[in-house]
């Protein structure tokens, strides 16, 4: 659902309804019941499902910025793609999410962006997942 000002295109707030399939906390109650209000250790690893699956720039983004905030590490949120996807190979979902990261290079490579704010932006974004997020894995496996 989302909210826009009369006659205004412009999206100033949204937010979606689904049911989860591997909930990792109960959900809390929320002020508008039935509704409940997913806990932020499930909307994180449902976002890294997202992330592996679908790969969209606001993944991309979201991800980076809980992060960056300070509010759970890369590995931690690696941890909670695991217990959402129990059984599921973590390399196969770093490779999917590289796969997705190398298509949004390929449509919108840095020199077509214009904004220099949003060109560096991206950069750091891309960088970071290169050299952080998607090194996880491979730095423990190289270890074993």
């Amino acid at each position: 659902m989302e909210f826009k000002p009369e006659g205004s295109n412009k999206k100033v707030f949204s937010f979606q309804i689904s049911v989860r399939d591997v909930p990792l906390e109960e959900p809390l109650i929320s002020a508008w019941p039935p509704l409940l209000i997913e806990t932020f250790r499930d909307n994180i690893g449902s976002k890294m499902n997202a992330l592996v699956n679908r790969g969209a720039p606001r993944d991309f983004l979201d991800i980076y910025r809980v992060v960056n905030d300070g509010l759970i590490t890369a590995a931690g949120c690696w941890n909670l793609w695991q217990e959402k996807n129990e059984g599921g190979d973590a390399g196969e979902a770093q490779g999917k999410v590289r796969t997705h990261l190398n298509r949004l290079e390929q449509r919108r490579p840095l020199e077509s962006i214009t904004s220099v704010a949003e060109r560096e932006s991206a950069a750091i974004l891309r960088n970071w997942y290169k050299e952080t997020f998607l090194s996880l894995f491979s730095e423990s496996e190289d270890k074993s």
